[in-house]
């Protein structure tokens, strides 16, 4: 769900400077992911590219490392006439997948204009079908491919009316339907639900509501693009009113699946991208961007694949922004995000994410002191509970939320933050995921600052706040920029919806630093650590505090690898809005 918030005014100066980034204590987060095979495209082979180019496009395929393509199966191509099935041209497709190794998510869409809730319309396909005919139609194909293709996505956004002319309940229908009939065709087959527009845990969470049996979901499929009023150009930690970050969207569909109780769900990322048409960004920011975005959603626990959209341009046409989103052109010349998309491939594979740091971080409080640094409920409403900082090196918090109405409850610290503060990062663990988490910090003139969070955790996951992103605010002189120095003020629980939840929240590694914009990654494969480190600004002159590393070799995108050696543990690089990766030798 995408919140709307004010916009903050705050005018920063990016210069290249020299920062020191000391890593986080050896710890893990609870639950982690090894990447593997997590690298699809979409392809549409059968509809996007002409069938004496199939080798050519597949090959390209290969050697950029893809795992897996998202096909799309046209009712009105394999059954065209009621009862009557025609698999010659699919069965072509999945003989040239199979030929290059790659792996099908086939996708089932849209109604066949015989079968359609409305046949006479223009829009026949994207009424809902008659059920009994959706459920011979999806039983046939699984069965038809079964040990060929074992995972199913059940229709293309059902969530946007241009896709979708029924209810939500119809959609579950749909779904239930399907997932009855082709689990029956295809033992081994597992349903992708979506792909959602977006990341709408509205939609989510009633079709988890609605559905009879929540387990026949097997994953979860979104199409998170960065994208306000149809402008896809916006950078995958960017926040703005109505854009939350990439890594918020994520947590949030986290959030609504364990609320229904499904938290292991896996989560796909079956489309995302961003063109490179005359109202898109450049080849090199394209490329940018995708390095970026898979090495975010691949370090969030339960993400397994993302399917970059797409993997051609079908136009030259600069004025197509449709159709320029591809890692290559429509020659099948390589753009620059091919590149880039087989980087950060070779990178990541095979490694699971470790943790998270921040730039010359300052210690807030890591909760280790035996009496704690004061943190209590202050200005609560509606609400009782109790605040122990000092349990087991993380502070413990209990909740309860006593009315109807709009309760929250603010856990306050007063702290003066170390001056100038431009980033937070901390480590929340809950286990009510209806309960929204903010963070409120006052500035020098007593202007109160709130950055909202999305719903709770179950798992520990990371938390960074750039502090020149967009926020509510009030109080002081009320203009929206951020005065140093900074009073950190509390992390608030909010009860949004009057539904008297309870439970705990426990926080732990609170760090500030002065440098904004800049990430750093660890990931592990082995016994080797691998950091993936970017800025999203202007180049900047770190100096990593990595003490027993040993010897190192950075890894360039586009450029050739260096070795660095480090007698004191310190390292420096320069970080830049390419992900660039430093490896342990």
């Amino acid at each position: 769900m995408q919140k709307k918030i004010s916009h903050i005014n705050l005018s920063v100066m990016i210069l290249s400077f020299v920062v020191v980034v000391g890593m986080l204590p050896d710890v893990v987060t609870a639950k982690s992911n090894t990447i593997s095979d997590a690298f699809g495209v979409n392809m549409h082979l059968r509809q996007r590219i002409t069938d004496s180019d199939w080798s050519t496009a597949l090959d390209l395929a290969n050697e950029a490392g893809v795992d897996w393509s998202r096909e799309e199966f046209s009712w009105d191509v394999i059954e065209s006439t009621n009862d009557q099935f025609n698999f010659a041209s699919y069965d072509s497709v999945i003989e040239a997948y199979n030929t290059h190794d790659i792996n099908v998510l086939g996708l089932l869409t849209y109604s066949s204009s015989w079968a359609s809730s409305n046949p006479g319309s223009t829009e026949a396909e994207f009424y809902p079908p008659d059920l009994d005919a959706w459920s011979d139609y999806v039983s046939t194909v699984a069965a038809h491919y079964a040990g060929q293709i074992d995972y199913w996505e059940i229709w293309n956004e059902p969530n946007y009316s241009g896709f979708w002319k029924g209810t939500t309940d119809d959609y579950v229908e749909l779904v239930e339907t399907a997932a009855t009939a082709i689990k029956t065709a295809n033992p081994n087959a597992k349903i992708v639900l979506g792909g959602l527009s977006g990341a709408d845990t509205n939609f989510l969470n009633e079709v988890f509501s609605s559905i009879s049996d929540k387990s026949l979901i097997d994953v979860v499929a979104i199409h998170p693009y960065r994208v306000i009023d149809g402008d896809y150009n916006y950078a995958p930690e960017t926040v703005l009113d109505g854009l939350n970050s990439l890594t918020t969207d994520i947590y949030n569909v986290k959030a609504i699946l364990n609320f229904n109780g499904r938290s292991d769900t896996p989560i796909w990322l079956t489309e995302i991208g961003w063109t490179t048409a005359d109202a898109g960004v450049s080849n090199r920011m394209q490329a940018e961007y995708l390095m970026r975005l898979y090495t975010i959603a691949l370090a969030i626990p339960d993400v397994q694949k993302v399917f970059w959209y797409s993997f051609n341009d079908t136009s030259d046409d600069e004025s197509y922004a449709d159709a320029q989103f591809g890692l290559v052109e429509e020659d099948y010349s390589k753009k620059t995000a091919f590149s880039a998309y087989q980087y950060i491939r070779n990178n990541l594979e095979q490694r699971w994410f470790k943790d998270l740091s921040l730039p010359d971080y300052k210690i807030i409080d890591n909760f280790s002191s035996s009496t704690g640094m004061g943190w209590k409920f202050s200005g609560t409403q509606c609400t009782n509970g109790t605040v122990n900082d000092h349990d087991h090196g993380a502070m413990q918090i209990s909740y309860a939320f006593t009315a109807d109405t709009n309760c929250y409850a603010p856990v306050t610290l007063n702290k003066e933050l170390p001056n100038p503060t431009r980033a937070l990062q901390f480590k929340v663990k809950g286990d009510n995921d209806n309960t929204l988490l903010r963070v409120r910090v006052v500035d020098a003139t007593g202007e109160t600052f709130q950055y909202n969070l999305g719903y709770m955790p179950k798992e520990w996951l990371y938390y960074t706040i750039q502090l020149n992103q967009p926020s509510s605010y009030w109080n002081g002189d009320k203009d929206g920029k951020l005065d140093q120095p900074i009073t950190f003020n509390a992390f608030v629980l909010d009860d949004t919806d009057g539904s008297n939840e309870q439970g705990t929240l426990a926080i732990d590694e609170f760090y500030a630093t002065s440098h904004a914009d800049t990430y750093l990654y660890r990931f592990h494969k082995d016994t080797k650590d691998v950091y993936a480190y970017w800025t999203t600004n202007q180049t900047q002159s770190l100096l990593l505090d990595l003490v027993g590393a040993g010897r190192m070799r950075e890894k360039r995108f586009g450029k050739s690898n260096i070795t660095k050696e480090s007698g004191d543990g310190y390292y420096h690089v320069q970080s830049q809005r390419a992900v660039k990766f430093l490896q342990t030798l």
